[in-house]
């Protein structure tokens, strides 16, 4: 979907499954993703990705998840591309929908190209 000309927003499901080799199923997860782009200017760029699964076994829930994931890019030429974002990912651990953060990270990146 491009509901602007610098906003673009890819929505994705899939569902996944584990099965034996004679068939019966031993888990499985439903995956709701989101991946949305804008584009500030030609050098400004931002990456919103989030992620919910419900995972199962046996035909019964065993978890929830959400994560998501933001990533700033300044690109001063081909070449030459600063990038920082972070992740976070929460999980179901104890009452039902109450999701907890269970991990965080923080990075930054500088590419830069050398000619010889």
């Amino acid at each position: 979907m491009k509901p602007l000309q610098q906003l673009i927003i890819q929505p994705e499901f899939a569902y996944f499954t584990l099965d034996h080799p004679n068939g019966s199923e031993i888990a499985s997860a439903n995956v709701l993703r989101t991946r949305i782009n804008y584009q500030f200017t030609r050098e400004l760029f931002l990456r919103l990705v989030v992620q919910y699964s419900q995972e199962e076994e046996g035909g019964r829930q065993t978890g929830k998840g959400l994560n998501i994931e933001p990533l700033l890019s300044y690109k001063l030429n081909p070449f030459t591309i600063f990038y920082i974002g972070s992740t976070h990912a929460y999980r179901e651990l104890g009452q039902p929908s109450d999701l907890t953060q269970t991990s965080r990270q923080f990075f930054v990146k500088f590419q830069y190209l050398f000619r010889i």
